[in-house]
């Protein structure tokens, strides 16, 4: 029975000399009043889930290595076994890229390395994570509520139409209020499509014409008016800045936040470093004070062979490059821009060369999901990517999109989507 007004910790964990430094670090790093936390423990993933079938914790910290599992393998049985958001954060002795590739592609919130961190670093981990998880499952409800708003609504609409045919017999006064609410109805799906218009607008239909630079761009919303957006600038000098963003939820408050970041991108773009303007968005975004209105954000700059990342809240990056031959993810771990929680965003640094191209989508394409509730994923993204890319940029875009129609066979897409491709000459 979870203690009330306590965050439950499950620590999943063989080695009793880290459990107990776990602990000690908890309540030293810990600056409340009271010890904010209910700890339980397990020395191997049985028993770990043994705890989880009595009880829910809100966070669960997961050593790599276990006597009857790795920690990779433990996070799928997790999503298998558990049908609800985990929120985990992977506990390992070395720190290998790999391991942390595959451990966020399987779900973890998470990862500290053994021995690297300080008190107020796992105690700050936990709270992000917690935060994070809440974030993901009140957007999930939102999902819902706006998927069953929209079955209504098309309900409503089916019942409309089958009404007006009796409603021609019934009074003239009836028939009357009946014109009335259809024009009601017009005036409304008018503005839906005036604002998807106006979103659309702010986009760039015509990619920039570099010398040494190939770009494309592609969007799909799942509604009438979507929380995606891309843009681009150029300098004088040639310089060429980039844009995706994506934009909690759908309809006219993600087009609010939309039109406020393409306004500061369009301001500052050649100002600032693409850290410093995401920085500066999300001060903007917080300004709006609009509840549950959130956005992720990557921004990159190609000045010359040099080319800057960062990001905050957005997918992994896609980059292939000619000399080796291979495609890399490029993870950039950040929060959402517009939470309370401000944290800098991560950045990156490449050198690119004639050949190289770099993939920036939006999670409405990893995330899309078939007739038979299966994932797209990044593999499959990944194998496909690998396949064009020494085509050009709208070819590579067009593979994507068409990625996309083929999973889902016809269904809605659940979420918009943005790509962008942007190749070396």
């Amino acid at each position: 029975m979870k203690q009330s007004g306590k965050k439950q910790i499950l620590i999943i964990d063989d080695n009793p000399e880290d459990r107990d430094i776990i602990r000690r670090y908890l309540q030293k790093g810990n600056l409340q009043e009271n010890f904010p936390y209910e700890l339980l423990e397990a020395s191997t993933l049985e028993e770990g889930f043994s705890i989880m079938d009595k009880e829910s914790p809100d966070c669960i910290l997961l050593d790599y290595v276990l006597p009857d599992a790795n920690g990779i393998d433990a996070l799928k049985v997790f999503r298998r076994k558990y049908h609800r958001t985990m929120c985990v954060i992977l506990l390992t002795g070395s720190g290998n890229e790999e391991i942390v590739v595959q451990a966020f592609r399987s779900g973890v919130m998470d990862y500290l390395q053994k021995g690297r961190f300080m008190p107020s670093e796992i105690c700050h981990a936990i709270d992000v994570a917690i935060h994070r998880r809440e974030i993901r499952e009140e957007l999930k409800q939102k999902r819902y509520e706006l998927k069953k708003s929209n079955e209504s609504l098309k309900e409503a609409n089916q019942l409309l139409r089958e009404r007006q045919q009796e409603l021609i017999r019934m009074q003239l006064k009836t028939s009357i209020e009946m014109v009335d609410i259809e024009k009601e109805s017009q005036r409304k799906s008018q503005e839906l499509e005036d604002a998807k218009q106006l979103q659309f607008s702010m986009l760039p239909h015509v990619p920039p014409q570099l010398p040494n630079l190939d770009m494309a761009m592609f969007m799909k919303t799942c509604v009438e008016v979507g929380g995606d957006y891309y843009d681009y600038k150029v300098d004088a000098d040639n310089n060429l800045t980039v844009i995706i963003g994506d934009a909690t939820g759908h309809g006219v408050r993600a087009g609010i936040v939309v039109a406020t970041v393409k306004s500061y991108f369009h301001t500052l773009g050649h100002d600032l470093s693409p850290a410093e303007m995401i920085a500066r968005i999300g001060e903007g975004i917080r300004s709006l004070q609009v509840r549950n209105m959130y956005m992720g954000l990557t921004i990159w700059r190609i000045k010359g062979d040099k080319m800057t990342v960062a990001s905050s809240g957005m997918p992994p990056l896609l980059f292939y490059r000619k000399e080796t031959g291979e495609v890399e993810e490029i993870m950039i771990k950040g929060l959402f821009l517009g939470s309370s929680l401000q944290t800098k965003a991560g950045m990156k640094e490449l050198t690119v060369k004639p050949g190289d191209v770099l993939l920036a989508m939006s999670d409405g394409l990893p995330e899309l999901f078939n007739k038979e509730k299966e994932m797209l994923d990044y593999p499959r993204i990944k194998d496909r990517f690998a396949e064009v890319v020494n085509d050009p940029a709208e070819n590579i875009v067009r593979k994507m999109e068409e990625l996309s129609r083929e999973w889902v066979k016809g269904e809605e897409i659940n979420d918009d989507i943005a790509i962008i491709a942007v190749k070396t000459i």
